[in-house]
């Protein structure tokens, strides 16, 4: 690219030196085509730097929600292990199962909520505004026969709603790297990374469940859009 600009600008020059309006007309016009083309190039380089931040980003929120969901999972196991095991401690046996219990409800109930935080402080982190599209469940329930209770995986390896899926968008700076689309053309294009993470696994026997980016199914790109700039606009 530097040759064909060095090229160019030696034209240009030897074209000046005529003694004609029509090399200054002609001059004028290369130059504001160099000039048009150098701005394209720089603000869709622009656009690409921050259509791979906000990927990046999802990728990374979506991923660290499923891994609460799969510590989530883990944590039943353990706690299937702790209630069987602790009616063989006689007098600490029923205050450790209650105290089991009560983090398994807890577990159920509140790791939803935590994954997605999860994923939205995942996103700052990387500069990104994220906004969870999904809500998640774990998919495990309570069950059991006369005294002795265990939770089972009600999904037994299905996808179910055991996933995170988030929108990301680069947060505003005052950098160079700013500058986009719609700061130069006035259209609204914000660039967007959506991103969806599974839960791998399956039974609550052994703690072996893991987070995985899985493939995108979910709203369409507008109606995320429409959250990511209501997101912004809170901010």
């Amino acid at each position: 690219m530097s040759d064909w600009i060095g090229a160019s600008m030696k034209t240009l020059l030897a074209l000046s030196r005529l003694d004609t309006g029509q090399a200054m007309v002609f001059l004028l016009v290369t130059l504001g085509a160099i000039m048009a083309f150098a701005l394209g190039m720089y603000v869709t380089s622009g656009v690409l730097v921050d259509k791979i931040r906000a990927q990046n980003a999802a990728d990374a929120a979506a991923l660290a929600g499923a891994g609460v969901l799969a510590d989530s999972l883990d944590l039943l196991t353990y706690v299937n292990w702790i209630r069987n095991g602790s009616h063989l401690l006689a007098h600490w046996g029923r205050a450790t199962r209650r105290f089991a219990e009560t983090l398994a409800k807890q577990a159920i109930r509140r790791s939803p909520q935590v994954a997605n935080a999860r994923a939205i402080q995942i996103g700052l982190v990387n500069g990104s505004v994220v906004v969870p599209v999904h809500n998640p469940a774990l998919g495990a329930r309570e069950t059991g026969f006369l005294f002795v209770k265990w939770y089972k995986d009600t999904l037994g390896g299905r996808i179910g709603n055991r996933f995170v899926r988030v929108a990301a968008a680069p947060l505003p700076s005052i950098t160079p790297s700013s500058i986009s689309v719609h700061s130069v053309t006035g259209l609204s294009l914000p660039s967007v990374g959506v991103a969806e993470a599974i839960v791998h696994g399956r039974g609550l026997g052994l703690p072996k469940f893991r987070g995985g980016l899985g493939k995108l199914r979910g709203l369409p790109r507008e109606s995320i859009r429409d959250m990511l700039e209501q997101a912004m606009v809170r901010r």
